[in-house]
Order: C-alpha cells, then structure tokens, then sequence
C-alpha cells in the first residue's frame, strides 16, 4: 500500500490547458474516485499519474519519492483501462503472466501469482481459454487480474465498467468493492457516472473543466455540496435548483429564504406532496416517470421554471394535474450569485 500525492499539477496540449493546479494526498489503502462530466481532465489526471502524460508543471510522488522522471513501468502502478485490451490469441493465464514473463520473474512465482489472482477474481475455470470465449465481465476480470499479479504500489482504473451492460456493471462494481476490501491497496478509479463514485469511493474527487470542485466523502458530498456544481452532479436525479433573486422570482409560500441567496436546492428525494395549506410551490404535473416504488414526477412551476419530486408510488396521479409541494426547511441549500454555498 502506498500513499500519493498531487502538488500543483498543470497540464496543458499546446496552448491549450486542460489541468489548473491540482492538489490531493491520497492516503494508504483509500479507495478514491475521480467523478466529474467528460472533458473535465480526469482520465488526464489518471494519466499523469501512471506516467503516461507528462504534467506540464507540478509534482506526483509515490511513498514520498518524486516519480516524474520516472518511467510508467518503473512507477509501481497498474491500470485497468475501459477497453480490455486481451491479446486474443493468448490464453487467460497467458495474458495475466505477460507482464511477469517480460520481466523474467520466475516461471513457479509467475504460476502462484497468476492462480492467486484468480482465485480472488474466481476466474480460476477459464485459465485456459481464450478472451474470445469468455463473457465482457470475465474479460473485465482478466483485464483486472493482470494488474493484480504485478503486486503493484497503487491501482488505476479508467473507466473499467463502461463497456459492461447495466446488470454486469453492477456486478462488476461489487466485485471491485470486494477486492479493495481483501487487498487493502491504494486505488484511484475514474467514472462520469456518480452512482459508480457514490457506491465505490472512500472519498469523491468532483473535477470540473480541469480544477477540483470538493473532495469528500459520498455523504459529505451528498449532504454537503460546496457549490451549485456538485449540488446538481452529485445524486440521482439531480438537485433541483430554483432562482429566487431575479425577476422571475418564486413566490414560495412557508419558506424564509436567507438574505443574499440568489438560488435554492433541493433533492427530489426531499420534496413530499402536500393537501394541506403548509405548502410551499404548486404547479402541474408535467410528466411522470414510473420506477416501481418511487414516482418521479415533473412538475411545472407558475414561473414556468420545473422541479422534480420523487416521491412514493400511491395514489393516481396524472398529467396536467394541479399538485401541491411542502418540504423540511432543514433540507434546503443556499446558494449565492457566485453559486457558491451560503
């Protein structure tokens, strides 16, 4: 296990930059998640660290020694990235030992090494087959059995699960979380998708156009965005956020809204269907989305802004019916012209 830091990192491609001085310890063992939409510089991010991009300024150090003039095979790391990348014409043991045969480790070490990865990974019956019959998730564990057997410093993952369908994601995820849990190793894992970093990380790093919005845990983030950025990325479905300072303003009945906030959020988790005269907003029902359980239920708003409530699947409610909506003033966030938190 090992620790990682990140110190003023910059990153440009030409004139352009795309890394705006980024800095992050990671701690031994810690499970972090890089999240944020495409073209934010994550998997660039992701890159300079396994030595694969050379940072335009700043420092990596691994266990305390400064790693960038040291070259990718030599920094102790392993990737997973989101395409395979099987030989086709290897067997699985033979891709997983590649690595090993290249820098001559000895051929019974190489033979515990890979079996012991298999095991963890239970893909001990497909040793001897070839990618070509094997399933996307058991490739996906072949990809991540080649990383384990080089006993590496610090684990990366980009994007592992994106050419996975929903049900091996899933899966998938689960395992991962199981194998951070047995190896105890450093992991750093890339995804746009925020359920992926709300499931899996220690921390959350949330990037936006090359800078760090907040690190945290899933529940801080959750709970506690710093900015309208993160109040709307982290969760699912977003964070409503309604204007309360301009001149569309919101009548919003039962709500002492803070002095200098320009907007308000709130999660469509929060937002409970109201009889009675304690509401705050009303509006029509716009379009409804069943999941089972829950309703998500579109709602436009007299200002003709929309919110969406989710909220228990009873009752009949359709489209173009009025609706009242109350929710716990505690649950409200605030956020100012600079959409930071207040």
């Amino acid at each position: 296990m090992s620790d990682l830091s990140l110190k003023k990192i910059h990153k440009s491609f030409g004139n352009v930059p795309v890394i705006h001085g980024v800095d992050l310890e990671v701690k031994s063992g810690e499970f972090v998640v890089f999240v944020g939409p495409s073209g934010c510089g994550k998997s660039t991010l992701l890159r300079i660290i396994a030595g694969l991009e050379e940072a335009t300024k700043g420092t990596i150090e691994i266990d305390k020694e400064i790693v960038n003039e040291v070259i990718a095979a030599e920094r102790g790391v392993a990737m997973v990235f989101q395409s395979y990348a099987l030989y086709p014409h290897m067997t699985v043991f033979d891709n997983m030992a590649f690595s090993l045969k290249n820098a001559k480790v000895n051929e019974n070490e190489i033979n515990e090494r890979v079996k012991e990865a298999a095991s963890i990974l239970q893909i001990d019956d497909y040793l001897e087959r070839l990618p070509k019959q094997l399933s996307g998730g058991q490739r996906q564990r072949v990809a991540i059995g080649r990383a384990i057997v080089r006993n590496p410093k610090i684990f990366l993952f980009d994007e592992p699960l994106s050419n996975l369908d929903a049900a091996l994601r899933v899966q998938t995820r689960i395992e991962i979380s199981k194998l951070h849990k047995q190896l105890k190793s450093t992991m750093v894992y890339v995804t746009h998708d925020q359920i992926e970093a709300m499931t899996l990380a220690d921390r959350i790093v949330v990037i936006n156009n090359g800078i760090i919005e907040q690190i945290g845990t899933p529940i801080e983030l959750y709970s506690d965005p710093q900015n309208k950025f993160v109040a709307e990325f982290i969760g699912s479905p977003k964070m409503n956020i309604l204007e309360v300072e301009n001149n569309n303003k919101l009548i919003i009945k039962n709500e002492e809204i803070k002095p200098n906030t320009s907007k308000i959020g709130i999660r469509p988790e929060h937002i409970l269907i109201s009889n009675e005269d304690n509401f705050k907003l009303s509006g029509k029902i716009r379009h409804l989305e069943n999941l089972g359980e829950h309703l998500l239920t579109y709602i436009s708003l007299e200002n003709n802004e929309e919110i969406i409530a989710k909220v228990d699947n009873v009752g009949d409610r359709k489209i173009g019916d009025k609706i009242n909506l109350f929710w716990d003033s505690s649950k409200i966030h605030y956020f100012n012209k600079e959409n930071k938190r207040i």
